[in-house]
């Protein structure tokens, strides 16, 4: 069959119009249906534009959350959830989570461990398998490797993510609600 019959033309459902919410900042909009009643159209922007604060517009505008969980040879938890106070990307966070996890198993005095960890980028810099490029992945970098000198063994391994699950889930908390 020709690929050609087979083309699908996609049709939006519904006409958006752009709503600025912030004449102050016009990259702060929202697209509502023209199909909505007046009325209805009025309330939802009121609703909107007083409630601006509450809507994430790009990722400068998240703090991010780490979770820690630290495990003793008998298998004991302790938990930690962790609310960054400014702006980071996902490697800064990564790599704050790991420094603090080290920092909080030395304060235990935990001479070996095994760090177990989600980012492949993360494990395999710390591991020597590849160079971090960017200035401040450099600085990172060099700060866990001065950390782990403090141990007699430590031990990076990659987890999947689904493996991970409970320190996401403590992160996630932090990011939005606190530290625990």
């Amino acid at each position: 069959m020709n690929i050609d019959k087979r083309r699908i033309t996609a049709k939006p459902m519904e006409v958006l119009e752009d709503i600025p919410l912030d004449e102050s900042n016009l990259e702060k909009f929202t697209r509502i249906g023209t199909g909505l009643e007046k009325k209805i159209k009025q309330d939802l922007v009121q609703f909107l534009k007083k409630s601006l604060d509450v809507f994430t517009w790009s990722h400068e505008d998240v703090l991010g959350g780490i979770g820690i969980i630290l495990k003793s040879p008998e298998e004991d938890k302790l938990k930690y959830a962790i609310r960054l106070q400014y702006q980071t990307t996902n490697n800064e966070v990564e790599y704050e989570a790991l420094l603090k996890g080290l920092e909080l198993a030395k304060s235990l005095r935990a001479e070996s461990v095994v760090v177990q960890g989600d980012s492949q980028l993360i494990i395999n810099q710390v591991n020597g398998m590849c160079e971090a490029k960017e200035n401040r992945m450099k600085k990172y970098l060099n700060k866990v490797k001065r950390l782990v000198k403090r141990f007699k063994e430590v031990i990076f391994v990659q987890l999947l993510r689904e493996e991970n699950m409970e320190a996401d889930v403590l992160a996630k908390e932090a990011s939005v609600g606190g530290n625990r």
